[in-house]
């Protein structure tokens, strides 16, 4: 320390080696511990954690909620990931680059564009999952405005998905197969929502599909048609999930088409 002839008293920090900074890295395939002497490197990491550590808040935020509380506090979990989101996004369009263009075997996961905008993706979808909740929790949206959210959710989902596994073969050895896995699990959970929702749409409008084989008629109302509907399968797509399709009814497809269509029923049943 050194004292200036005006009194004031300055500290100079002199390093006896280079400095490291050393993060772990969960989404890499590898070496999680990785080690570089880049501040913006230090900076990316630090952000990267923020990022998480809003989406932690939004998860913990909806698994404390009963669904008497839901319809208040989805909007701080959904507020908590769209902040994630906007962190995400930032390291895949400025963060990322301005520590390293041109990834080598060293690169961690969270350092890869490709995967920050994929949690970029993913953490918005995650967003408007907890607003399609809060929706059907309230009723304050239509079942088709709903369905139409859901389907852009399972957009969302997609691309993450299909853009991570899309990398260069090395890039992609780098991240961790749970995360891959994840993001496809993620896609299908999506889609089955998404058809779940537009499914019971359907049946709310009586509109059914009424297939033959493996080909699918026009739209009808076929409320107390049974019967005159044989030979054909009489197909209830909205019957997922909504527990329409009984068991007396499989009974009573059993007298009308046979047991074939018994059998496609019980699997229509059980799904």
């Amino acid at each position: 320390a050194a004292a200036s002839a005006a009194g004031v008293t300055s500290t100079a920090l002199c390093l006896r080696s280079r400095l490291a900074y050393s993060w772990s890295s969960p989404l890499s395939a590898k070496d999680k511990f990785r080690n570089h002497e880049s501040p913006d490197y230090e900076v990316l990491m630090v952000l990267w954690v923020l990022g998480a550590a809003h989406g932690r808040r939004a998860i913990e935020i909806v698994a404390s909620s009963t669904p008497d509380t839901i319809v208040q506090r989805a909007p701080l979990a959904a507020e908590a990931l769209r902040k994630a989101s906007g962190v995400f996004a930032y390291l895949a369009t400025t963060g990322v680059y301005a520590w390293s263009t041109v990834p080598d075997d060293d690169t961690p996961a969270e350092a890869l564009g490709t995967v920050c905008n994929a949690l970029a993706n993913v953490t918005l979808a995650l967003a408007q999952g907890v607003a399609i909740r809060k929706a059907l929790a309230g009723g304050a949206m239509s079942l088709g405005t709903v369905a139409k959210l859901a389907l852009e959710v399972y957009r969302l989902s997609r691309e993450s998905s299909l853009a991570v596994t899309g990398m260069k073969k090395a890039e992609v050895k780098r991240v961790d197969a749970a995360f891959v896995a994840y993001l496809d699990v993620l896609t299908r959970l999506h889609h089955a929502n998404a058809l779940k929702l537009l499914g019971t749409r359907a049946w709310d409008d009586k509109q059914y599909g009424v297939g033959d084989g493996g080909g699918v008629g026009g739209r009808r109302d076929v409320d107390g048609a049974v019967p005159a509907l044989a030979p054909r399968v009489l197909v209830v797509v909205a019957a997922v999930g909504q527990g329409q399709v009984s068991q007396p009814r499989v009974a009573r497809l059993r007298g009308a088409h046979g047991a074939v269509g018994a059998r496609r029923g019980a699997r229509a049943a059980r799904d």
